[in-house]
């Protein structure tokens, strides 16, 4: 059976924690810092690497519901307040949202296109008076997104703790734009 990769980055963290840091000549303090760094790193890539997949599709759903939201919000006949926006698409949007890529270079395509084409909306929609509405969306999917952000850099010592990567994906997983109405006023609310 060939490891998985999970299984050799942690055979290269324990053969670096237990054989090559302990033989670092005390009287080289740079190497042993360098060694714990790569640690550090180590233990990084091992908390958000099994989530990898997952954290794209997350951003994936949110960039294409957030183009679906910002789409209805601009149409001429937007729905009602706290109504459902389904599948709101216009003719200059060419792609399928409903599948997600399996191939991890294809979702991020898919996702960076739904990205720019919400970002295109929402530019249109600045001019409008629903722009307030617009940028609450927006609003929503920054946090959404640095929630996320934070999460899978935890490790690093920058950021506050957020929890890990694993269950932030699984709570936004559960909560997306479904969960967001936009009433007229332009006050998004999460249900």
């Amino acid at each position: 059976m060939i490891p998985s990769v999970a299984q050799q980055l942690l055979a290269v963290r324990r053969t670096m924690a237990t054989t090559v840091l302990p033989a670092i000549d005390p009287a080289q303090p740079f190497a042993a810092e360098q060694a714990g760094l790569i640690l550090a790193t180590l233990d990084r890539v091992l908390d958000v690497q099994a989530s990898e997949y997952r954290y794209d599709v997350v951003e994936h759903a949110d960039a294409t519901a957030l183009e679906r939201a910002l789409a209805a919000l601009g149409s001429a006949d937007a729905p009602p307040a706290g109504a459902d926006t389904g599948d709101v698409r216009d003719a200059d949007s060419d792609s399928d949202d409903t599948e997600v890529p399996d191939d991890l270079d294809e979702l991020r395509a898919s996702t960076t296109a739904a990205a720019k084409r919400a970002e295109r909306r929402f530019r249109d929609l600045l001019t409008t008076d629903r722009a307030d509405a617009a940028r609450a969306l927006m609003a929503h999917a920054a946090r959404r997104s640095t929630e996320r952000e934070l999460a899978a850099a935890r490790m690093t010592g920058f950021p506050r703790a957020v929890g890990s990567i694993a269950e932030v994906l699984a709570r936004q997983a559960t909560s997306s734009f479904g969960d967001v109405a936009v009433p007229a006023d332009g006050e998004v609310t999460t249900r």
